[in-house]
């Protein structure tokens, strides 16, 4: 059997091809990064830096106007074997099911259940982190877990995260990238094209100066949300914008050496604080020792809506991504509802704030506000975030759509299939890293059996031409 060949090999391409392994498909992951070892970045003090992109050799900005703030220097991508994977925080929740009403129903009940992809992914990630995602991970997170019951917040609990404690502050995050076999990876690959023939696929990859010819059972594009809207912009020549989604993020910053002894700091924490389904977004509380300093973080997700708003579509020689992005009256929805419940957190906490909407618009970025809560400790500052800045565009190419059809394949290009975020009908305001694995697990489901039946309907046309 030819393999079916992965374009990107981040949290979908991964996923998918640990899918197929386990069903006895050959896989092959072809992408542009080099192989520079399979450990979360945060395992390792020397590396753990590099979760911020800016700080990252193997991040790659958007070529683009870098003074625009949206989808500006902080956008990009980590060009390495294993992607966005080996840099996630682990935060591990479901999109909601009011956002899930938008989905194309057979996937959100392959997704849901007791049996569902979701259900098997918390599985096994839960045996790999060896305790459930959402148990206190250290006493500082279950202290700051009862103090915020006790202050009104009911539904506080440790943030669901597929992450292992290393101790001395080390952790790591669960990537499906483990699951794939280093000989089944070629690096320095990028896609030229594909020509699909009677019994397969002939895709062509370029590496350096060469191009490369793959005989493939199918091709699953795993490449990210704008990087997969600028292949299949390219494969099919369609030239139209894509709807293109990120979240909402809102938060304050306080630094102050007396959260040692009111949190008992004694390691770093996460709480998922709330959803609120009204304002469609997620709230979190964590504590942080960043540069020495002790930083309390509040923050929240919400969910941006696909729509003309926002797109992205590419123009020239070098297929360059053009941002259209203009924040619609359902945005400034959700972003004030964030703002009302930030000030809340503060209130529940009994710290002084000047949390308002006007000083959220007016607020600057996390480092922003953190090289201002440092020169004024115990004092809370407000930060937003940029779209494109936090790794989660979604909803360029989604599910039955004009582009891609419910099962994940492109319309018009039988075997070509697209896997990740970008598939996402709507996001939710939940991260999302356990969604693009439960969906990449339930296409290589999918991509199997579509080969298994067209294997089975060749086997019957030679019997019958016997």
């Amino acid at each position: 059997m030819d393999p079916v060949l992965l374009i990107g090999s981040g949290m979908s391409g991964a996923a998918v091809a640990g899918e197929l392994r386990r069903r006895g498909v050959p896989a092959l992951v072809a992408d542009r990064g080099r192989l520079l070892g399979t450990d979360h970045v945060a395992a390792d003090a020397a590396t753990a830096a590099f979760i911020e992109p800016e700080r990252d050799p193997c991040f790659e900005p958007l070529q683009r106007d870098p003074s625009v703030w949206h989808y500006g220097r902080s956008a990009g991508a980590r060009v390495r074997v294993g992607g966005r994977s080996l840099y996630w925080r682990g935060i591990a929740l479901r999109i909601e099911p009011a956002a899930l009403a938008d989905w194309p129903a057979p996937v959100v009940s392959a997704l849901g259940g007791p049996d569902g992809w979701y259900a098997r992914v918390e599985s096994h990630v839960t045996a790999w982190t060896g305790a459930p995602l959402d148990a206190p991970r250290n006493p500082t997170e279950a202290h700051l877990t009862a103090v915020l019951r006790t202050r009104g917040f009911q539904d506080a609990r440790p943030t669901p995260r597929a992450v292992r404690p290393l101790g001395s502050g080390r952790w790591c995050a669960y990537s499906p990238l483990e699951e794939i076999d280093a000989s089944a990876v070629l690096t320095g690959r990028t896609l030229i094209g594909v020509q699909d023939g009677p019994d397969g696929l002939d895709v062509v990859l370029r590496h350096g100066r060469d191009e490369q010819r793959v005989r493939a059972a199918a091709l699953v594009l795993c490449a990210g949300a704008i990087e997969n809207a600028r292949l299949v912009s390219q494969l099919t020549g369609r030239l139209t914008p894509c709807p293109i989604t990120d979240h909402l993020v809102r938060g304050w910053i306080r630094v102050s050496d007396d959260l040692a002894d009111a949190y008992d700091l004694s390691d770093e924490a996460s709480v998922f604080v709330l959803h609120d389904a009204a304002g469609r977004f997620n709230a979190f509380l964590e504590l942080h020792r960043i540069g020495g300093h002790l930083v309390m973080d509040a923050w929240t997700m919400g969910e941006q809506r696909p729509g003309p708003a926002a797109t992205v579509r590419f123009h020239g020689p070098d297929a360059t991504p053009l941002f259209a992005i203009a924040e619609t009256p359902e945005d400034e929805h959700v972003l004030a509802a964030e703002t009302r419940s930030l000030a809340t957190l503060c209130e529940g906490l009994g710290l002084a704030h000047a949390i308002t909407e006007a000083s959220q618009r007016a607020a600057g970025d996390f480092s922003a506000a953190l090289d201002r809560a440092i020169s004024t400790p115990g004092t809370i500052f407000p930060y937003r975030c940029p779209l494109g800045s936090i790794d989660h565009e979604a909803c360029t190419l989604p599910l039955d759509g004009d582009v891609v059809d419910a099962a994940g394949e492109l319309r018009g290009m039988p075997r070509v299939f697209v896997a990740g975020p970008c598939v996402f009908p709507r996001p939710g305001a939940a991260n999302p890293s356990l969604t693009t694995m439960a969906l990449g697990r339930h296409l290589a489901a999918h991509v199997h059996a579509r080969l298994d039946l067209a294997s089975t309907g060749d086997r019957k046309m030679r019997a019958h031409a016997s």
